[in-house]
């Protein structure tokens, strides 16, 4: 089906009325690709709407535009393809420098989580309200042990009921994390689908070891194994099990040490939304004999 350009002329104004402007054309030739897609497939928000929300994306007024198509807890025509409009809003780059500094982020976070903290703060001033952006702010802050203040930079999307796997696992996370100092263990384990993340279940293996509920943490290894999941996280809490039960598996903590040690970039950037990735290794090194 051919796309009705009178509905995208407001649009393609913006576009064209800066040409000098290369990232503003890059951003809206993506969000009109992706508007086309949906009209296309003929979806039950609006297309003046989605116009709308783009515009306001591009007048970098973000959470604007989500509420436009978002309320509280219920998208206004909830579908798979309106979730992906949601998502692309919510983590759309509007600044090459921002883009570039969650890059630098990303690199300096394996060694040291505490200069990719500034860098990602950097990256905030200029694009406050990018969910790339406040998810792994909130990853670090977690890694620092700093729960609340996690908590706190999910904010913006957590009241909104933001639908964000990644947002709700992170979320799910700092509670967790609060939850050992100031909430006791009375967690609630979210629902989840049937095609379940490796996130969600590594997720909840630290409230399953508060609430010292290890056939649980077997079960979760289990599936983990099965999807074929490979993460060393896996191979800490093989370890902390048997110490659990007094016992010592050297192989599953050199195992461990050794993935951490020479995990790969492209290793990495599979597994980095976990934010105790590696996180454990002197706890093990001091333990392993």
């Amino acid at each position: 089906m051919e796309v009705n350009q009178d509905k995208y002329s407001s649009v393609h104004s913006e576009i064209t009325g800066n040409k000098s402007n290369f990232l503003t054309r890059m951003v809206m030739a993506v969000l009109v690709s992706f508007l086309s897609i949906q009209v296309q497939a003929a979806p039950p928000i609006s297309s003046s709407m989605q116009v709308e929300a783009e515009k306001l994306v591009l007048r970098k007024k973000r959470m604007e535009a989500i509420n436009l198509l978002w309320e509280p807890g219920k998208i206004k025509k909830d579908t798979p393809e309106n979730r992906k409009l949601l998502e692309r809003i919510s983590n759309l780059f509007l600044s090459e420098k921002a883009q570039n500094t969650y890059e630098e982020v990303l690199s300096w976070k394996r060694n040291d989580p505490t200069v990719s903290l500034d860098k990602i703060n950097e990256a905030l001033v200029i694009e406050p309200d990018n969910l790339l952006l406040l998810l792994e702010k909130g990853r670090l802050q977690v890694r620092k042990n700093d729960c609340e203040k996690a908590s706190e930079t999910l904010l913006p999307y957590t009241k909104i009921n933001f639908p964000s796997e990644d947002l709700q696992i992170l979320h799910f996370i700092t509670q967790v994390c609060r939850g050992a100092k100031i909430l006791g263990t009375n967690i609630t384990l979210p629902a989840k689908n049937k095609k379940i993340s490796p996130l969600w279940l590594l997720a909840e293996l630290d409230h399953l070891d508060q609430t010292k509920e290890s056939m649980k943490i077997r079960e979760n290894l289990s599936q983990l194994e099965a999807l074929g999941y490979k993460s060393p996280q896996i191979y800490y809490w093989n370890w902390k099990l048997q110490k659990a039960a007094k016992k010592q598996d050297v192989e599953a903590a050199r195992k461990y040490n050794q993935t951490c040690k020479n995990l790969s970039s492209s290793q990495f950037r599979e597994y980095f939304k976990d934010p105790h990735l590696c996180q454990y290794l002197g706890e093990v090194d001091e333990n392993a004999n």
